[in-house]
Order: structure tokens, then C-alpha cells, then sequence
């Protein structure tokens, strides 16, 4: 798919797990620079730890950056709109069909408009300039959606966000697979998904793994 493709339609604190980008120098004690045929330089915890905050620093999301969130119209994605509206920081998308209000089952508590007004409406398309994106449906989705958004190698993404569910290591347990509402293995389906589209496409990830709402 291309930027600006249609997408299906749009189908909650717990462990955190992450990836960078692989970089040109290793950190360490000893660091090495350049080819393995150059003498490893002495370097002071100090000064490895300001270094590994300067490469953190590159592949944060810019200030005033695109974030596109899917699974806006439960009340996760809600939530995340306007945290990221009131915040200031980003600038937040949601990528959803045209008759979005008939589709919205709940909207959050004492608040009569859906979205924030600066909030970008796609519909029916993803904007080919954002630079993260968050998946926050609340119930499991097609990996294969996931799949097809990450491979579309839109220009400025930089991270994508997973909210998966707390247990998935735990998904083969006899116990777990006895409960037909778990979904575990979909949830983990997911999580594999956004780790080996990561690793092609040259992403950063982070995976939340939470508990009910």
C-alpha cells in the first residue's frame, strides 16, 4: 500500500519493552568507533552515559510531530487524543471513516464532542506524514492490518506504540488456553508483528503490556 491508501476499518500500565535503531558505535568500557581494525578508545561512565543520551535524544519523535491513533473511537483512543492534544507536544490523528460519530459506542464521561477541534481527521486514509503512530484498540485486531501500515515505509515514521495485554508470555499455559476470552496468542501475534516490522523497516517500538481497564 501507498500513503494515503484506505485501511480496514478501525477495529489499555504494565511491562514496557523497546528497540533503537542499530548505530555505528558500540557502547561500552571500551568503545569502539569505526572498523574493528581501530585501537578501542577509554571512555569514563560519564561520558557513555551523555553519549547514550545524545543517540536517545535522535530518535526521539520531533516536537510538533504527526501521531496517528488507531482505535480513536473506544475510550482508550479517546484518551489518548486529548492527552496528546492537552500536552501540546505532538500533534494528534485519527485515521477513521466519514460517519465515525454513528460508529462510536461510548464517548468519555462529561465531554460532548468527540475530538479535540485540532484534531487531524484522515478519512479513510492514512496521512503520509506522520511520525508515530499508537494502537490502542481494545480488543485484538488482524496482525495483517499492522503488518500492511509498518510496510507502507511511510517517510517520517519513527516509532510505533502497542498497548497489548498483560500474560502473553503466558499464553501456552494449559490453564490460559483454557479461557476462550483470553486472545492471548492474537495479542502475541501482534507483538510479532511490530517487532519484525521494526526490525525490516528501521523502526523504533515500545510495547505496553496492560491489564483491564
Amino acid at each position: 500500500p501507498t500513503p494515503g491508501a484506505p485501511l480496514g476499518p478501525p477495529a489499555t500500565t504494565g511491562l514496557a519493552m523497546g528497540r533503537s535503531r542499530a548505530r555505528g558505535v558500540q557502547l561500552g568500557p571500551r568503545m569502539q568507533v569505526g572498523g574493528a581494525d581501530k585501537p578501542a578508545v577509554e571512555m569514563s561512565e560519564e561520558l557513555l552515559l551523555m553519549l547514550a543520551m545524545s543517540e536517545r535524544k535522535k530518535l526521539a519523535v520531533p516536537q510538533g510531530g504527526k501521531v496517528l491513533v488507531f482505535g480513536a473511537l473506544d475510550k482508550l483512543g479517546q484518551l489518548v487524543v486529548r492527552h496528546l492534544n492537552n500536552n501540546g507536544r505532538y500533534k494528534p490523528c485519527v485515521s477513521t471513516a466519514k460517519d465515525y460519530t454513528e460508529m462510536m459506542r461510548y464517548t468519555v464521561d462529561g465531554l460532548k464532542e468527540y475530538f479535540p477541534p485540532e484534531t487531524q481527521l484522515a478519512f479513510e486514509e492514512i496521512p503520509g506524514d506522520i511520525s508515530a503512530a499508537v494502537l490502542c484498540v481494545e480488543t485484538d485486531t488482524d496482525p495483517e492490518q499492522l503488518r500492511n501500515f509498518i510496510s507502507m515505509g511511510l517517510p517520517k515514521l519513527q516509532r510505533v506504540v502497542l498497548v497489548s495485554k498483560i500474560g502473553v508470555d503466558s499464553r501456552d499455559d494449559w490453564k490460559v488456553k483454557m479461557n476462550p476470552l483470553s486472545r492471548l496468542e492474537r495479542w502475541h501475534a501482534l507483538e510479532q508483528t511490530i517487532k519484525e516490522g521494526a526490525e525490516q523497516y528501521n523502526i523504533d517500538f515500545t510495547i505496553l503490556r496492560v491489564g483491564k481497564l
